[in-house]
């Protein structure tokens, strides 16, 4: 399921990068090697593997709720029918 960009996860975790690369940015640029910079590539595949693993997970937990809200409204009508039923009887 895609998330659109409003959702708050994902504007939490564009805030959390967007925070991440101002670090990197004030840091220097890159240094240390080849060996650095082959770390630091599989950190930010990592983190994309994650970000994406968070949303598609919210996207499940949203539809459980509004499957949630969607059967407490049926449970809700199924409620008021003994009562229709009662006052018709009446």
């Amino acid at each position: 399921m895609t998330l659109l960009i409003s959702d708050p996860l994902d504007r939490l975790l564009r805030d959390d990068l967007n925070r991440l690369t101002d670090r990197l940015a004030r840091s220097g640029g890159p240094g240390g090697g080849a060996e650095t910079l082959a770390r630091l590539e599989g950190a930010e595949r990592r983190l994309t593997e994650l970000r994406q693993a968070l949303l598609e997970g919210y996207g499940q937990w949203r539809a459980a709720i509004d499957a949630c809200e969607d059967l407490g409204a049926l449970a809700g009508l199924k409620g008021d029918a003994p009562a229709q039923a009662d006052r018709r009887a009446a």
